[in-house]
């Protein structure tokens, strides 16, 4: 039973990794791939969408709100997610559960990060540190961003998803970090980008006015002219990924029809074990003239007390004499 519990709550807490965000638009690529870098944090990412877009899908009548999500830096193994004050507002997961501080606040700066609760933990990074992030989302860092480095104003609780395993900065820092001075190998900033904002990002979270808006709004963006578009609803891709990784559902499945299996051997040759060492007990006990209701009783309810039979037979048993 515990083992056949354990296979549900992972599954209901892997369809609950996110919640409530009615689709994830990102540049043209293969649904799994974007489900997989937007939420999980566990593939590259594609061609980042350029900021006009994300202002057009924010006027989108059929848009209540929206989070941008800007991949592409680490620290020390953990990804780094620049986003803006709607990914703190909007954000769910689990059953419509909303992100929550556990210390400090969130950012208001262009120097100032948001760890995750495991971040936190295995790195010992306290309210007011400061650290320095490294380009590339995977990997050996090669350029570290030392010349702006970030304080920790804040540190998320606990939510069991990617959320605890990544770091929060804002657009403003994201596009510092990548315009505003030399890198340490002397790689000279980008002509022309905003100070702001980032040139792009890799995906926009969006919430709908209207449920029923979602295919419709879907097909529309499939077909934006401005530059390649895909648009997936999470909630469909996380059971086609969930269908993919069935392996180990099925393992827990075949592990506790084994457990069961074992269990049933186990009672059944205990029973047997106990029979077997009292058969000559139990045949003293009908020679002497004990029923069959009696050696039941005697060997369950009172293993104490047989003086109430000794000295006599059962008129079967003298019967048959």
């Amino acid at each position: 039973m515990g083992i056949e519990r354990l296979r549900h709550q992972v599954r209901a807490n892997f369809a609950s990794t996110v919640s409530g965000i009615d689709l994830i638009v990102s540049a043209r690529g293969g649904p799994m791939n974007i489900l997989l870098y937007s939420v999980f944090r566990l593939s590259d990412p594609t061609a980042g969408i350029r900021w006009q877009t994300v202002e057009h899908l924010a006027e989108h009548p059929d848009v209540k709100w929206w989070i941008p999500i800007a991949l592409g830096d680490s620290h020390r193994g953990f990804p780094v997610v620049a986003t803006n004050n709607s990914y703190l507002a909007h954000y769910r997961y689990g059953r419509d559960q909303a992100l929550s501080l556990a210390r400090g606040e969130w950012f208001a700066g262009a120097d100032q990060v948001v760890l995750g609760s495991a971040v936190a933990q295995r790195l010992g990074y306290r309210l007011g540190d400061d650290m320095v992030l490294a380009h590339g989302a995977s990997g050996p860092a090669i350029i570290e961003h030392d010349n702006h480095p970030f304080t920790v104003v804040g540190i998320l609780a606990p939510t069991g998803t990617p959320v605890d395993q990544s770091v929060h900065i804002s657009l403003a820092g994201m596009a510092a970090i990548h315009s505003g001075g030399q890198f340490r190998s002397g790689l000279p900033p980008r002509p022309g980008q905003q100070s702001d904002t980032p040139g792009s990002v890799n995906a926009v979270m969006l919430g709908l006015e209207r449920r029923t808006a979602v295919l419709s709004l879907q097909r529309e963006l499939s077909r934006y002219k401005a530059e390649p578009l895909s648009a997936i609803i999470p909630g469909v891709q996380l059971q086609r990924l969930w269908r993919m990784t069935a392996v180990g559902e099925n393992a827990l499945r075949a592990t506790s029809m084994a457990v069961l299996l074992v269990a049933l051997l186990v009672l059944v040759s205990t029973i047997l074990a106990a029979l077997e060492g009292r058969r000559h007990e139990l045949a003293v006990l009908r020679a002497a003239g004990a029923g069959r209701l009696a050696v039941r009783c005697i060997n369950t309810a009172w293993p104490r007390r047989r003086w109430w039979w000794k000295g006599k037979a059962s008129p079967s048993v003298s019967a048959r004499r």
